[in-house]
């Protein structure tokens, strides 16, 4: 499967398989949102793989909800 270029969001991105699927998305060609209830942990993974990082809980759908719906955190990389 070709994913060179489609964006990924990963929540839980910041620790254990989060970390290793972002890492596997990145080495495949994917530009990847890391997210993560922790910051500096989703900011540590993005950086080593040259993704963004977002903080953010999924489990809170109207937190996660306001999230979305400001700015993309990708708008500014130029992806789509």
């Amino acid at each position: 499967m070709d994913i060179s270029g489609i964006a990924a969001l990963v929540t839980g991105g910041g620790s254990g398989l989060g970390a290793a699927t972002a890492e596997a998305l990145a080495a495949a060609g994917a530009h990847v949102v890391v997210m993560d209830l922790r910051q500096e942990a989703a900011a540590a993974v993005a950086a080593r793989i040259g993704g963004v990082a977002v903080a953010g809980d999924v489990a809170e759908e109207g937190r996660s909800r306001r999230r979305w719906m400001r700015p993309r955190p990708w708008a500014r990389c130029g992806w789509r």
